[in-house]
């Protein structure tokens, strides 16, 4: 009788076993290629999408302290607090720099453009991504905070 109970035991921590076996390897299948892999063309389109709309929220409130006109140069932007992270596209390379607000314009991922006011149609083009910055075209943010 002892043998039996013994044998019951082990085989139900056998069978708990595969059990635990077969959910990390779920587990694994699902995150492990998500673990130090560069982000998909997708996920940075998204992700610069997410920047334009912060950019807008920070054009609009320079917009408000400057009696309706937005931005000129993302250096415009800097200077008025925005961080330099949000000015660029999440290209591996260009994350997270941090650099003097006199090489924003000229090394930032957007473009902004010059003349637009918030009386500016809803179709005005406000800022956009640099041409080369995702294959395929480019992100556009509209003066009615869209992005396309």
């Amino acid at each position: 009788m002892k043998l039996a109970n013994l044998m019951k035991v082990g085989l139900h921590i056998v069978g708990w076993l595969v059990v635990a076996v077969l959910a990390l390897n779920v587990l694994a299948l699902f995150v492990g290629p998500h673990l130090g892999a560069p982000p998909s063309e997708a996920t940075r389109r998204r992700w610069c999408e997410s920047n334009l709309k912060h950019l807008y929220r920070a054009c609009e409130s320079y917009a408000r302290e400057h009696n309706g006109h937005y931005p000129s140069a993302l250096s415009d932007l800097h200077a008025d607090g925005a961080p330099a992270a949000a000015l660029f596209c999440p290209l591996p390379k260009r994350r997270g720099m941090d650099l003097p607000r006199d090489e924003i314009n000229s090394v930032g991922s957007y473009v902004i453009m010059k003349g637009v006011t918030t009386n500016s149609h809803a179709d005005t083009i406000l800022a956009c991504d640099k041409i080369g910055n995702h294959p395929g075209g480019v992100n556009v943010l509209f003066v009615d905070g869209r992005v396309q």
